[in-house]
């Protein structure tokens, strides 16, 4: 036999049974079959129970209308609220009556003190400091007074608390006072009036008496010492007091509009007007957003000054026409140090900054030309200066720049292309391709401003006139320029390497010019030797071209010719060298400079030329060898294909699988249902602290209302008693008839 069930437990079987036949579920008593149709409906109304049982556990799954929100919200919420400050703590805030330690006599003692306390004003009712004192309230009996009697009446002679807060606080004065009260309120205010009137005077007679008194006991004294023969000594004037005197007698301020002349008025318009266009045009050309007309500059000019000053043209014919510059204009003048002072003392901002500092860079470019063709390349330091400068620019404002310099290069290619034998230009056009692979990145493959540029100089290697040491001279500086610049790219110029070799192949005729380019195969027989060295230096040092042969020439230097040709030579055998150095990956460039080795060797075994010379001649001539005589393999291809990788295949399902019909196990699948109902039950108690909120919110601006109608109305009450006043007072003030 089973264990016996407890009685609660079969009261709880039968209210489960209750509840599932409530439901049309049929209960299994005994007796009864199992049917396999009644199980299942047993297992649907089962479910149906717990879902109902579960919903009844949410709070937010139950939906009710709004109406019944608000009044559960009245019932809960709001009462609440409006308890939130309320406690039900007790404080006895009566001095004396919880401490245990005292009497019953000195209770009533403390009791008394502290009422009578109240009754004091200002200050004094702080003169009986009971706390933290060590004298007994017996020693004090003498602050009381004897008398019950005396003491109540002094209380009822007093103001009471109720009287005080209502007199101290905004919110009384709804009682309506008497008419002796009017009176004597209205008497009081002034006599009031009447003290502040005479308090002022009272001072200034107070005032006047004292320094009566004061000048009477002057006098006296120096009457005193006057009789007894004592004269005061004169007091030293010092240079101070003297320049305050001065100062004194001085005109204060300038003579007035009325005091000037016709002339003097016309004169001080004209510099205003001067001033007034200046900043005009200054403001259109920074933001380019100055006046509608033209005269914007002077609409602050009053009418009648303006007449003037055209009846002062008119009348003398001697006033000057006004010219005001441009700022940029101004700026074209001026040298290049002067130039980079005034531009960085004056950096444009704001709107127009881009036009402003367009206009600038181009005024830069200009005065850097200048300067070097004025001081023909003796001090080049104020360029050094400018390239930071020009840098700057050029990174603040890049496509103005860009089309500046690309129009520089095209104007060259066109006074290049006018001429059949072109000579090498100016010192200063040089400087201007040398800085531009400092500006620009010069290893792009394409570029707008370095693209042209690089055309330019090899256009200028391959065509211009060879027949001058200035023009060699001039050929070698822009071949410095293109190895500098592509230096990191390690691009291949054949015009640079080209032009280095014909060049040292100038140092005698015996050679032949057929690899060479073609100016240098366009010499004339007398030309084709210019380089020849015929004596020996006259110093051991190392060569040095300068700057100066590019601008003046060789008859103006100060060299003689032979060291000329020297400082020529050495430095197309340096740059040779650096070629070498930047293209030491290219083999083609030894073979292509093979047919220079025997004049290396000449120069290496001349004593014409410095020892820096031919040992560097020697080392190249080494080089040249030695690249040349070396066994190269010519490229093959491989032996067998290459193995390919192994290409990673996905799998790819032909029927997609959405993700609710995947298999998942029962605690996944619990997971997931508890997530839903978290997210669920968030989102509804989400919702429901909204409402509350809302449902505060409306009941603070109920509350504010109420309050500020409340205050509307005293108001209203206060300015009607005080009209009341002012209505009584005025009838007071008015004369009686008789």
């Amino acid at each position: 036999m089973g264990r016996k069930r407890s009685a609660k437990t079969r009261q709880r079987e039968a209210e489960r049974r209750k509840q599932l036949q409530q439901h049309g579920v049929k209960v299994l008593g005994m007796g009864m079959k199992k049917k396999s149709g009644a199980n299942r409906k047993n297992k649907n109304a089962r479910a149906l129970l717990d879902e109902q049982v579960l919903a009844g556990h949410n709070p937010f799954a139950t939906k009710r209308n709004s109406g019944k929100s608000i009044k559960l919200r009245q019932k809960t919420l709001l009462h609440d609220y409006k308890s939130r400050s309320k406690s039900t703590r007790f404080a006895d805030r009566r001095l004396g009556e919880n401490d245990s330690d005292l009497a019953v006599e000195d209770r009533a003692l403390l009791r008394v003190a502290k009422e009578r306390a109240k009754s004091f004003k200002g200050n004094s009712k702080y003169n009986i400091d009971l706390e933290g004192d060590e004298e007994g309230f017996e020693e004090r009996e003498e602050l009381l007074p004897s008398d019950d009697d005396e003491m109540f009446q002094e209380q009822e002679e007093a103001l009471t608390t109720e009287q005080i807060a209502d007199m101290a606080r905004f919110g009384g004065m709804t009682r309506r006072r008497g008419a002796e009260d009017r009176v004597r309120m209205l008497e009081e205010e002034m006599a009031k009036k009447q003290h502040e009137m005479n308090d002022p005077l009272q001072e200034l007679k107070d005032l006047d008496a004292e320094y009566g008194e004061m000048e009477q006991e002057v006098v006296r004294a120096a009457n005193a010492a006057v009789k007894a023969g004592r004269v005061p000594e004169e007091r030293q004037t010092s240079d101070f007091d003297q320049l305050v005197l001065q100062l004194q007698m001085e005109p204060r301020n300038e003579a007035s509009n009325h005091i000037k002349t016709q002339e003097e008025r016309d004169k001080e318009y004209q510099k205003k007007l001067e001033r007034l266009e200046k900043e005009r045009i200054r403001r259109m050309a920074d933001d380019g957003t100055g006046a509608d007309d033209d005269d914007a500059g002077i609409l602050d000019v009053p009418a009648h000054h303006r007449k003037a000053s055209k009846k002062a043209k008119t009348k003398g014919g001697d006033t000057k026409e006004l010219k005001v510059l441009s700022p940029e204009a101004e700026l074209a003048d001026l040298p290049l140090p002067e130039l980079l002072k005034k531009h960085l003392l004056a950096i444009p901002t704001g709107a127009g900054k881009t036009d402003t500092l367009t206009r600038r860079y181009n005024l830069l470019w200009t005065a850097i030309e200048k300067y070097v063709s004025a001081t023909k390349a003796s001090d080049l330091a104020p360029i050094n200066r400018a390239i930071r400068t020009l840098f700057e620019m050029t990174q603040s404002i890049p496509r103005p720049a860009a089309h500046w310099c690309r129009a520089w290069c095209q104007s060259l290619h066109q006074q290049l292309a006018a001429k059949t034998n072109p000579n090498y230009p100016r010192l200063s056009h040089l400087i201007v391709l040398q800085l531009f692979p400092i500006l620009f990145p010069s290893t792009d493959f394409r570029h707008p401003v370095m693209t042209p540029a690089f055309l330019i100089m090899s256009c200028l290697l391959t065509s211009c006139n060879v027949a001058s040491l200035r023009n060699i001279a001039a050929g070698l500086h822009i071949t410095t320029c293109y190895l500098e610049a592509i230096r990191e790219a390690k691009r291949f110029v054949p015009e640079a390497v080209t032009f280095l070799t014909s060049t040292l192949l100038l140092t005698s005729s015996k050679y032949s010019r057929v690899e060479c380019l073609p100016p240098f195969q366009k010499l004339s027989a007398s030309k084709k030797a210019m380089l020849a060295c015929k004596s020996p230096p006259t110093t051991d040092s190392t060569p040095k071209l300068s700057l100066r042969l590019l601008q003046v020439g060789a008859k103006e230097m100060e060299e003689s010719e032979e060291e000329i040709k020297q400082q020529l030579i050495y430095t197309a055998l340096r740059l040779l060298s650096t070629a070498f150095s930047i293209y030491s990956s290219y083999t083609a460039v030894f073979d292509g400079c093979k047919h220079v080795l025997p004049c290396l060797r000449d120069i290496a075994s001349s004593n014409n030329h410095p020892r820096t010379t031919r040992n560097l001649s020697t080392r190249l001539a080494d080089k040249i060898e030695q690249q040349t005589t070396d066994t190269r393999h010519h490229l093959q291809l491989q032996a067998h294909r290459p193995v390919p990788l192994p290409e990673l295949v996905p799998e790819f399902n032909e029927v997609f699988i959405d993700r609710k019909g995947r298999k998942i196990s029962g605690e996944e699948r619990d997971i997931a249902r508890l997530q839903h109902q978290y997210k669920k039950e968030r989102k509804g108690a989400i919702k429901e602290l909204r409402k509350d909120t809302k449902f505060l919110a409306r009941v603070r601006l109920e509350e504010q209302k109420e309050r500020d109608a409340e205050r509307w109305a005293k108001v209203k009450e206060v300015e009607a008693l005080m009209a009341e006043s002012r209505h009584e007072e005025k009838m007071l003030k008015r004369p009686r008839r008789r």
